[in-house]
């Protein structure tokens, strides 16, 4: 069995195209059409049903990327663990990235890997499900508040807080500044699930300090909410990640922060299976870098 074939079949499964298979290896689609072809003949079976609309997976297939997903993914481990520790890294390196932290921050921790590490080619997908990191071929996945899991093990990377935030300019206008931000009834900005639906609740030093709101525009996205702060629209709850820029300018004002525990943002690999130098380069950029993101207010 060719081993190559073998993990460009997985590459193809993985991302259910040869087109998109091709650009993430570098290759052309009739390159790796034919190796997988060859791959079947080897092997004398149909690995994929091919046609103009969707490829899928036989049986068989089925059966060959479950059984060789963690060997191929072992040898490529091997191989990296063996290399001289101060090569250069290369190859691919593929995770898994929530929404928000996609649209946030993402591009600016992907700009450093890219800058320490060029000869990486790092692939990032961006999406609020949970992938299973073994069958879809990820190398490591980037989770809000995962829960306790045997099959994986990480990384804690930093604590996100939703901070209660207002523009300088509808303090102004309220005619607010300086006083207790219970002191009076706060239009609100608000996204159903993060508890602001007309009363929050910060932390205050002798206990929770209730704040009455009352809501005047309701916006699933976090985005869109920054941009309607920032615009006057009212005061609202945002998670750091998405604020800190704005506060550290002035255009934004803190005026407290969320009652209850924060957000823990990990990443996380499957268990059992030391990470390669790759991934292990891309944790210690993104420790370094909600290291230096202003985590506490």
């Amino acid at each position: 069995m060719n081993l190559n074939a073998v993990r460009d079949f997985l590459v193809v499964a993985g991302h259910g195209s040869f087109a998109e298979a091709g650009r993430v290896l570098g290759l052309p689609k009739s390159t790796l059409s034919r190796r997988i072809i060859a791959l079947e003949q080897s092997l004398g079976v149909r690995l994929m049903e091919r046609n103009s609309r969707r490829l899928r997976l036989t049986p068989e297939g089925d059966e060959l990327r479950e059984r060789a997903a963690g060997l191929i993914t072992g040898l490529s481990d091997l191989e990296d663990q063996l290399s001289p520790g101060d090569a250069p890294l290369r190859g691919g390196l593929r995770i898994s990235v929530p929404v928000l932290l996609g649209y946030t921050v993402l591009g600016r921790i992907a700009a450093q890997f890219a800058a320490q590490h060029p000869e990486v080619l790092l692939e990032a997908v961006v999406d609020d499900r949970k992938v299973d990191l073994l069958r879809e071929g990820f190398d490591a996945a980037v989770r809000v508040n995962p829960p306790p899991d045997s099959l994986l093990s990480g990384r804690l990377l930093g604590r996100n807080r939703l901070l209660l935030v207002a523009a300088p300019s509808l303090i102004e206008r309220l005619g607010c500044a300086g006083a207790a931000p219970q002191s009076l009834t706060w239009p609100a900005v608000v996204r159903r699930g993060w508890g602001d639906d007309g009363s929050w609740v910060l932390a205050g030093k002798r206990g929770p300090v209730r704040v009455p709101a009352t809501p005047r525009l309701s916006l699933s996205s976090p985005l869109a909410i920054r941009d309607a702060v920032l615009a006057g629209a009212g005061a609202a709850f945002l998670p750091q990640t998405i604020a800190a820029s704005d506060l550290a300018e002035g255009r934004l004002v803190v005026l407290g922060e969320r009652h209850g525990d924060p957000e823990e943002v990990w990443i996380v690999h499957a268990s059992g299976r030391l990470p390669s130098r790759r991934l292990r380069a891309l944790i210690d950029v993104m420790v370094a870098f909600f290291g230096d993101e202003p985590l506490t207010v």
